[in-house]
């Protein structure tokens, strides 16, 4: 009987996929003298020697439900078997959004510039962080397009008052979105000089 387990299910976008796989039988005893491959969505991956071992995906599986399976093939006196098929599901990278604000507190009429800034928590096979593209959406500005996982935008003036601000990132193909901590930003009023003559 052959077996594949997954460590990581689901998974997410650039993760390495821990699998183990073995051999058992009641009557045979050189499951040694034999190898396990792996097939992923029916094509050949990787083999290891049997009758136990592990397989690391390091490259990661595309966005999506993939069909994984292990054949054990013996070269000795044992007979060859395949494991069930193991569903492994794939899912998008996780992130992370902030916004801060400069100056905060501001004064009527003066520019405020806001930075946004979005996280991943996926890592590529060179040890790179995943970086996310798309859109933000800033409350009372709108769509910013990200550039390097952040957006910088400085609106001109705001009336004095207390408002909350945040930021939506809308995900892309390989990323969720997330919402940032809201941020209260302060405008106080301009001050004045008065003089009489």
């Amino acid at each position: 009987t052959t077996w594949l387990r997954s460590r990581d299910n689901p998974s997410y976008y650039t993760q390495i996929i821990m699998l183990d796989a073995g051999v058992e039988s009641q009557y045979c005893e050189d499951l040694d003298v034999g190898e396990i491959d792996l097939y992923v969505d029916g094509a050949f991956c990787r083999s290891a020697p049997g009758p136990g071992t592990s397989f690391d995906l390091d490259g990661g599986l595309p966005i999506g439900n993939h069909s994984l399976y292990a054949v054990y093939i013996s070269y000795g006196g044992c007979s060859g078997s395949k494991s069930p098929a193991l569903r492994q599901v794939v899912d998008k990278d996780w992130t992370t959004t902030s916004i801060t604000s400069t100056p905060n507190p501001a004064i009527y009429g003066q520019p405020i510039t806001y930075t946004v800034n979005v996280g991943s928590i996926g890592v590529y096979e060179d040890g790179q962080f995943v970086i996310p593209t798309g859109n933000v959406r800033i409350t009372g500005i709108g769509l910013v397009p990200l550039r390097g996982g952040g957006a910088t935008i400085t609106k001109t003036s705001a009336r004095a008052g207390t408002y909350a601000i945040s930021a939506d990132y809308l995900g892309d193909s390989d990323s969720y979105p997330s919402k940032s901590p809201v941020l209260e930003e302060v405008v106080n009023p301009a001050s004045t000089t008065t003089v009489l003559t």
